[in-house]
């Protein structure tokens, strides 16, 4: 060859070489465009919808303002589970999985204001005297409105009430949990209006689990205790090992204790996690095979029948939900509800509730993205609608300051079915 010809050969090889920029908006579109369970996109045009983003996403100049410029286009198909952030992103919003360290304290965004939903017994928020129904007014520097400012900027889909709620309480818990031992001083109202002001020590919440190299660490906790009339209470932060063999056992407990009466699963404040989790978890609560759910994706549709697990217990079960409940909490409560084996007590969650699959972009960012549609075995789709509980019991700060109004119905359900004997 010529020489002449082949520097004009080198010379296009290298015009039409991609950049790195180029290449991150390729993975993220194409992922996309491969896996998503919908090849039509809800009547979209993704072809035209990366054509519109992808000179603003290229030239973005900094990691923050591609992510954010990648979200705008993901949020084009106003879907859930689609989305891209750095790890400590991911930290600040699902705090309840991937926060080091904690306060012990649980908050909801109700009547404008950060109130106390739940404090952690033993914690360092119950040791300086915090309770359920006393309003978080600053964070450290922060005043608790900026933090909601910031919030409202920056929502996500389904666009909807409840997953306002979510994403609110969600950012103000990611600026109470952070790094294990460092200090936060939290100005607040108390029960009688007095406004107080105490500085509490993260605590740590033990060692952390690595599911995904696309994700930080995650925090898997489990608990459970005997109420009054020998109800069963459980609450974990995560559908996620060993959850589901701590589950068993509790399951295995009740079935087999004289006077057991019920069992009470919260999953207020569980942010989802894995299906296969939800499934083990669920087969302790069948006593035939039964259809549980089908799955759409891409090229095909499954359907999910389970079959009863070994130790299972037959008695009455009440799942608690709220605006913190997500994804495959969202899932394990509904489609039991649809089949009419438990009852749904709480607030209506967001609606954010599809399965997904998170990859580890160039930059160490996290995408998460769609491949499946859920829904219950009579059909029923959760995305964007949420989980309606059987029983609405309204989450008020002064409900709050008299006690867990929800835990309460859940017993109170619980003891009425005992008394009739169903």
């Amino acid at each position: 060859m010529h020489w002449a010809a082949a520097i004009l050969l080198a010379g296009l090889a290298a015009c039409v070489t991609t950049s790195p920029a180029e290449r991150y908006f390729d993975i993220v579109w194409n992922t996309v465009n491969e896996s998503h369970f919908d090849p039509t996109f809800g009547g979209r045009d993704w072809k035209a919808i990366g054509e519109r983003h992808r000179t603003s996403v290229i030239s973005a100049k900094s990691g923050e303002a591609r992510h954010r410029r990648l979200n705008d286009m993901l949020f084009e198909l106003g879907l859930s589970h689609l989305l891209v952030l750095d790890k400590a992103e991911v930290k600040r919003r699902v705090p309840a999985v991937f926060a080091e360290g904690h306060l012990g304290l649980q908050v909801r965004y109700l009547e404008d204001r950060a109130v106390v939903t739940d404090v952690r017994p033993k914690s360092s928020a119950a040791a300086a005297g915090l309770r359920p129904g006393f309003v978080i007014r600053r964070i450290g520097r922060q005043p608790v409105a900026e933090i909601v400012k910031q919030s409202e900027g920056d929502l996500t889909p389904p666009f909807n009430p409840a997953n306002r709620l979510n994403r609110i309480s969600s950012d103000l818990l990611g600026h109470l949990d952070g790094k294990p031992g460092s200090l936060v001083t939290l100005r607040y109202m108390d029960g009688e209006g007095a406004q107080r002001e105490a500085t509490l020590k993260r605590q740590p919440r033990g060692r952390g689990q690595i599911f995904s190299k696309a994700l930080p660490p995650f925090y898997v906790e489990f608990s459970a205790r005997r109420l009054e009339g020998g109800v069963a209470y459980v609450r974990f932060n995560h559908f996620a090992p060993p959850v589901d063999k701590a589950f068993a056992d509790i399951v295995r407990q009740a079935a087999e204790a004289p006077g057991a009466s019920g069992l009470i699963i919260d999953l207020r404040g569980n942010p989802g996690g894995f299906l296969k989790i939800a499934h083990v978890m669920a087969s302790h609560l069948l006593t035939e095979p039964t259809k549980f759910s089908t799955l759409r994706l891409r090229d095909k549709k499954v359907e999910v029948t389970l079959k009863p697990a070994t130790h299972r217990y037959s008695g009455p079960v009440v799942v608690l939900v709220g605006a913190l409940s997500l994804s495959t909490s969202e899932y394990f409560a509904g489609c039991l509800q649809t089949l009419g084996r438990v009852l749904v007590m709480g607030q209506r969650s967001p609606g954010f509730m599809l399965a997904a699959n998170w990859k580890a972009l160039p930059d160490g960012a996290s995408f998460m993205h769609t491949i499946g549609e859920p829904r219950a075995a009579d059909g029923t789709l959760f995305e964007g609608r949420g989980v309606i509980p059987d029983v609405t019991v309204p989450l008020e700060r002064k409900v709050l300051l008299a006690g867990d109004a929800t835990l309460a119905a859940a017993l109170h359900f619980i003891k009425s079915k005992a008394k009739s004997g169903g």
